[in-house]
């Protein structure tokens, strides 16, 4: 972009690792943007996630019937140090495609998306048939179980810097509870970030 004094630094990848496609091109994309960051002294690294993505995520991991700190992709998160802003978590896929049309911004759609042999495409497959105001109802949902898994867990910070807990007190605990008590523990930190 040397209009704005912007550099451009792309990735060549010749040879991909065995495996997962997506999972080992992420690898190596935050692998590539931690190198930028180190060599180019910068203080963090923007991503294009989108409201999309961040419902994908959140819906995948409720299929999983697991029980998660957070669901959906988090605004502000780190990869191996590496400060990550996504700052595009409240647009929607649309009205990026409508501005890049609009605007004549040239994007690409990686073709491995359309593959039904990754979870992320059968659940946006899915996705597809849901309307604006289901997602939109799906995405209130995910917000509201987000605001209380953070009330539960700013009410854990006096027992985070022991470690420790009555026995008696634990017991009273609910599973959501107990798990965010074990995954801060593990964390090692008082406010999960």
């Amino acid at each position: 972009f040397p209009s704005h004094d912007i550099p451009l630094h792309v990735l060549n990848v010749s040879i991909m690792p065995k495996g997962n496609l997506q999972e080992n091109a992420r690898k190596i994309r935050y692998e590539f943007f931690k190198q930028l960051v180190l060599t180019q002294q910068a203080d963090a690294v923007l991503t294009a996630h989108h409201q999309d993505d961040d419902l994908e995520t959140a819906w995948m991991q409720r299929q999983r019937s697991m029980l998660y700190e957070y669901f959906g992709i988090r605004p502000i998160g780190s990869w191996e140090g590496i400060r990550v802003y996504r700052p595009l978590l409240n647009v929607s896929k649309e009205a990026l495609i409508h501005y890049c049309h609009e605007q004549h911004v040239p994007y690409a759609i990686d073709s491995s998306n359309a593959k039904l042999i990754y979870e992320r495409n059968r659940t946006r497959a899915q996705l597809k048939f849901m309307t604006a105001e289901e997602k939109d109802h799906q995405r209130q949902v995910f917000q509201k179980e987000n605001l209380q898994r953070e009330s539960v867990i700013h009410s854990l910070q006096p027992y985070l810097p022991k470690h420790a807990i009555e026995i008696a007190k634990y017991l009273t605990w609910d599973t959501l509870t107990k798990f965010l008590y074990w995954f801060l523990v593990h964390q090692n930190r008082g406010i999960y970030q």
